[in-house]
């Protein structure tokens, strides 16, 4: 551990000074996030550099690539909300599938679209 494990601790405790303890503990794992996120991209953007160019492999490349109608590419902090946007979605819609699941296991559950007919869109 050592040291900077030590150190960070102390300036987590620190800088603990609100007297709402869970906003406090939402920002530090939000501004982790970012961070994480601000890692990823730069280490993404570095690959590129070094790398020989290759298709787009997944969403952060895409959105690495994109550009808007001025031909402007989209900003860091552009990229990470979008990316942190995905992210709750994909939680969200899971996470409400799994809990209607478990609160009736036994039937089916009704608000999982339907197969339609051919017909359908006729």
């Amino acid at each position: 551990m050592g040291w900077p494990y030590f150190g960070n601790t102390l300036s987590f405790i620190k800088a603990f000074k609100s007297s709402d303890p869970d906003s406090f503990i939402s920002s530090y794992a939000c501004k982790k996030l970012v961070d994480a996120l601000l890692d990823i991209l730069s280490a993404r953007r570095a690959e590129r550099v070094t790398a020989a160019p290759q298709a787009k492999q997944d969403m952060t490349d895409a959105l690495i690539d994109a550009e808007d109608e001025k031909g402007q590419k989209l900003s860091d902090e552009e990229i990470i909300d979008i990316l942190i946007m995905y992210l709750n979605a994909g939680h969200e819609s899971i996470a409400h599938i799994t809990m209607l699941e478990r609160l009736n296991p036994k039937r089916p559950l009704q608000y999982l679209p339907h197969p339609r007919p051919k017909d359908y869109f006729a």
